[in-house]
């Protein structure tokens, strides 16, 4: 896989990840500290996503 189709793939999935979190928060199916890990790892992924060589 070259690194194009990654980073997309990779942004496609932080903006998936992020709005999943957003919509549990909204209708309150997840507890808190839930949501909070679940932003926490679309973090990470973005920094990574941003941060490659």
């Amino acid at each position: 896989m070259n690194m194009e189709t990654e980073k997309i793939g990779l942004a496609i999935f932080v903006i998936g990840f992020t709005l999943v979190g957003a919509i549990a928060y909204i209708t309150n199916s997840y507890p808190l500290y839930l949501v909070l890990a679940h932003f926490f790892v679309a973090a990470i992924a973005g920094y990574l996503l941003f941060n490659k060589p």
